[in-house]
């Protein structure tokens, strides 16, 4: 996993501190990385879109090391005014690069506007120069973050985003992924270890994730855990649970409610002696009085994934005070009656999605429950922690994904997994197995899905 930051500047003075670095050499090893992500394919052409500070400084040193090597046109629609943008521009007359005055065709576009600078939406001049800019049959580069993301509706869609130094919170906003492209990070003069500072929100990574092994020879089903799936009036729901967590590990899965069962899962009627985990919410409804979830959720060492409807019971709050293993797995409008199940105010879905940061970490500061936030980036929360997954796939925009999730969730926790971690791997695992799928986009199905976990294998 990689610390993500809401801004780097204090990053950007430390490096100059502590390890002897200027401003420039910084600016150098950005410049370079720009290169690098230009050349990446064959082109001709680039067209390098500089604005009047540091970020624009950045494009037009980049726009010096490409001198010769390819034709290089500049665009300085704000002129320059930093000093090392002033600086930058001489350089760059001084090596005769094209400054042009308008948008002209090339094989490749950077953005080098604003980057992190940008905190005020965009006037309608440069709100039309990207839309000009987007529209050109180019591949198009970004230089830290596409201008206009975070602050407005229109923004620089770029194929590659090259982020100075650090992972930025900005770039996983959940409408950024379709406009950042894919996210490259630029060391600036030293390793990005040395660069980087412990930090609350860490994007995990493939290595994160830790699948369940049976290495024992020696071994029968009851070592594996038992997960029991409360069923509802939308049967399904519970079974693709129920499905997911046998084939994620569990020795035993046991399905209360009436439905037509595959023949590994168990059906009862009561909790089976010696389960290990309950997951529950999954198309619930009605379907059980309040005194017997209370019983198998709240009053039961059973670990617990509450889903769904259960989100939005009072006994939300019990299970939120609890000491014992519970993770939430709530989608945003679940989690907006989360929060005001457990107390935290009433919030609506918009401003959820614009906050959802801040809300989940907040949301994991009064319980020692974790939350599984669902979403483009899927949140995993945990006493103030929050850690974000990168991956996923429009594939899983289907019903039943999330029924899958909770029953993985569950399976791990009954295998003895703690809590944040089996979120963790759970959640990685839905969301690798989902961008591994290799039919239709629109094809994806909850079995499918469960079929392409059970092939996956640790980093």
């Amino acid at each position: 996993m990689h610390p993500l930051y809401k801004q780097v500047e204090t990053l950007d003075k430390r490096c100059c501190e502590v390890f002897g670095l200027s401003e420039e050499i910084l600016m150098e090893h950005a410049a370079l990385a720009l290169c690098k992500a230009v050349l990446e394919k064959p082109l001709i052409s680039v067209l390098i879109v500089c604005g009047p500070g540091n970020n624009g400084a950045d494009g037009l040193a980049c726009a010096r090391l490409l001198c010769g090597v390819c034709e290089v046109k500049v665009l300085l629609p704000l002129g320059v005014k930093s000093p090392l943008a002033t600086l930058q521009y001489a350089r760059a007359i001084a090596l005769h690069v094209k400054i042009v005055k308008a948008v002209e065709k090339a094989d490749a576009v950077v953005d080098a506007l604003f980057g992190s600078g940008q905190t005020r939406p965009l006037e309608a001049p440069m709100v039309a120069l990207i839309e000009t800019l987007n529209a050109q049959d180019a591949r198009k580069i970004a230089c830290d973050i596409p201008t206009g993301l975070g602050t407005g509706t229109t923004v620089f869609q770029a194929d590659v985003t090259v982020v100075m130094g650090a992972l930025k919170e900005v770039l996983f906003l959940e409408n950024a992924k379709s406009v950042v492209g894919k996210i490259e990070v630029a060391e600036l003069g030293v390793p990005r270890c040395m660069y980087e500072v412990p930090s609350q929100t860490q994007v995990l990574s493939v290595q994160d994730m830790r699948l369940p092994h049976r290495a024992n020879p020696v071994s029968h089903k009851g070592d594996f855990g038992h997960v029991l799936v409360v069923g509802g009036e939308k049967e399904g729901a519970g079974i693709l649970a129920a499905m997911a967590a046998f084939s994620f590990g569990a020795g035993l899965v046991s399905y209360l409610g009436e439905a037509f069962l595959p023949p590994h899962l168990m059906k009862t009627a009561s909790l089976p002696p010696k389960t290990t985990a309950v997951v529950a919410g999954m198309g619930l409804g009605n379907t059980h009085k309040e005194t017997t979830l209370k019983a198998l959720l709240v009053e039961s060492a059973c670990a617990v994934v509450a889903d769904a409807d259960v989100c939005d019971m009072p006994l939300a709050q019990m299970l939120y005070a609890h000491e014992k293993p519970v993770v939430f797995t709530p989608h945003p409008k679940e989690f907006c009656a989360l929060m005001k199940r457990v107390g935290l105010g009433e919030v609506d879905v918009e401003t959820v999605q614009a906050n959802r940061l801040a809300l989940a970490r907040q949301f994991s500061l009064g319980s020692k429950s974790v939350l599984v936030f669902k979403g483009v980036h899927t949140l995993v929360a945990h006493k103030g922690e929050v850690y974000l997954c990168p991956f996923g796939s429009p594939a899983l925009s289907k019903g039943g994904s999330g029924d899958v999730l909770a029953g993985m969730i569950g399976a791990l926790l009954a295998q003895g997994y703690a809590p944040k971690e089996a979120a963790i791997t759970a959640v990685l695992a839905h969301a690798l197995a989902a961008e591994a799928y290799e039919g239709n986009t629109y094809a994806l199905t909850p079995e499918r899905l469960i079929e392409g976990v059970a092939c996956l294998k640790n980093a």
